[in-house]
């Protein structure tokens, strides 16, 4: 499954555990940091920054690199700009389609062109605090609310209330 933008492809041969150790970019930078400074470049729109830490992913882990480019766009950028999200995966799988007919193609142009719009968009952490203040309310079985008007025609304690079209129509059904 290498095509997917979010399957990172393991390497024939290396163990998931010995896996962490060959993820050297540069004697000096692991990909541990590589990632993180990326994040933090794009975070604060430093494209050149942003720039060099990508290319050092995209030379030995390009599956990887994209696939923090595709978490950036949801964590980092969000609603301040849906269609980032977008952007990346087509120039993800223009990336892909590249590769099948030439291996060696690095795909610079549009990692460059994907990490320079994640730079200059806007930024917004909502869905990744929602993630995990929701995330973690489920976990800790923390009681959900439904709301009355949930319970129409639709659903069994609904019926049991006696609730048919009428209510569907004036409340259930209504938009605000």
């Amino acid at each position: 499954k290498q095509g997917a933008l979010l399957d990172v492809p393991r390497k024939k041969g290396v163990e998931l555990v010995n896996y962490k150790t060959l993820l050297y970019t540069n004697p000096n930078i692991d990909l541990g940091l590589a990632a993180s400074v990326f994040q933090k470049a794009v975070r604060s729109g430093n494209e050149i920054l942003s720039l060099q830490m990508i290319f050092l992913l995209l030379s030995r882990f390009p599956y990887y690199a994209w696939r923090r480019m595709a978490v950036i766009a949801s964590e980092d950028i969000g609603p301040a700009d849906n269609q980032i999200a977008v952007l990346i995966s087509a120039l993800y799988n223009s990336w892909v389609l590249s590769r099948a007919k030439n291996s060696e193609y690095t795909g610079r142009p549009l990692v460059a062109h994907a990490t320079i719009a994640l730079c200059r968009s806007g930024k917004n952490r909502e869905n990744d605090h929602a993630t995990w203040l929701v995330g973690n309310q489920i976990e800790q079985n923390e009681k959900i609310e439904i709301p009355d008007v949930a319970l129409d025609m639709h659903v069994a304690a609904g019926r049991r209330m006696g609730r048919g079209l009428e209510h569907f129509i004036n409340e259930a059904a209504r938009l605000t």
